[in-house]
């Protein structure tokens, strides 16, 4: 009975807490795996019944347990700019997605995440130039800024040749990590609606987007194509998926029109955790290819002096780590915060 009255006042507590100062993911316990989450602005009742069962009321779900089963429960600030949903990357390694393609403005000097995941530039890449007042959204590999990595750092720098592309990111066969993790377009500058502080968020490298494409528990059913509000793209489910009410997912659609969801729905699935990246196309110099058709996201892996790895689909492909990207070409970028 000690133990229940404590767990129930820590879930008291922090709940009035969060109502205050902002919104917590809530994480009940059982053994190695999660028994449920939850936003605690979502919950909306916590009983202890005589048989020493508690019940958990979402506004989703009603969560059953009996008290001994549950190892603990812990709690995690859902940081500004950062989606709920938690996504395996590597063995005891997690991740939070941002919630949308990072964008950048030449003439503001300001970076910031897409409002919302369907959300992409598209043509007006085509603009990219130092002076240019508006936003992009596709970059060069490493072109973070920082002074240390190659010739063109700059998330405006753009070229004709594809000669020149071990002259983006750091020169050599190094990753976007370590010594060189200030050329990651999201680790070295602070993003304007992510937290507005630097260091916090960073890109996947090769080994991660492939390991939570292809070797998280039941990888194969937490993927597949769709489309948002009318955007098509590709759709990643956290690691513990549940979906919600009056939503389904079908993983692996071969086409953007089997998973199809309208604004009301893509919030259900959004506060569930899902992730979902626009076909954003890409950009070779100033000619923009595949927009509306293909998404292109940039790891934070070499391959060789000229290229990077990426994360690539389309109607009839999906390659987690495909290599053959020159690294002057222009790709989106999703960050993502470690737990």
């Amino acid at each position: 009975m000690k133990r229940l009255i404590t767990l129930l006042f820590a879930i008291a507590i922090t709940i009035s807490v969060s109502a205050q100062s902002g919104t917590y993911r809530m994480f009940v316990h059982q053994g190695p795996l999660y028994g449920m989450e939850a936003l605690t602005d979502d919950i909306e009742r916590i009983s202890v019944k005589d048989n020493n069962m508690v019940e958990i009321q979402t506004n989703t779900q009603l969560y059953t347990y009996h008290i001994d089963v549950i190892d603990s429960i812990t709690f995690h600030d859902v940081e500004e700019g950062m989606l709920p949903g938690i996504f395996s990357v590597a063995e005891n390694k997690t991740v939070h997605f941002s919630k949308g393609n990072l964008q950048y403005h030449p003439v503001k000097n300001k970076w910031r995440f897409a409002e919302n995941q369907y959300d992409y530039i598209g043509n007006d890449n085509s603009m990219i130039s130092a002076s240019y007042n508006g936003w992009l959204d596709l970059f060069g590999w490493g072109t973070s800024g920082w002074k240390g990595g190659g010739e063109y750092c700059n998330p405006w720098d753009w070229v004709e040749q594809n000669y020149l592309s071990s002259s983006f990111g750091p020169q050599g066969e190094y990753n976007l990590t370590g010594e060189y993790a200030n050329a990651d377009w999201a680790y070295f500058n602070s993003i304007s609606n992510g937290a507005v502080i630097t260091e916090q968020w960073r890109t996947l490298l090769n080994e991660e987007w492939t390991y939570l494409f292809n070797e998280r528990d039941n990888a194969s059913n937490l993927r597949g194509r769709a489309n948002v509000c009318n955007v098509n793209g590709f759709i990643l489910l956290p690691d513990n998926w549940s979906a919600p009410s009056g939503c389904s997912f079908s993983p692996n659609a071969n086409n953007y029109n089997t998973n199809v969801y309208n604004e009301t729905q893509w919030e259900a699935m959004e506060n569930a955790g899902a992730v979902f990246l626009p076909a954003a196309g890409a950009r070779a110099a100033v000619t923009l290819d595949e927009v509306g058709v293909a998404g292109h996201y940039w790891s934070a892996s070499y391959y060789n002096i000229n290229m990077a790895y990426s994360f690539l689909f389309d109607q009839t492909t999906v390659m987690p780590n495909c290599f053959y990207y020159l690294r002057y070409l222009g790709l989106s970028v999703r960050a993502v915060t470690d737990m």
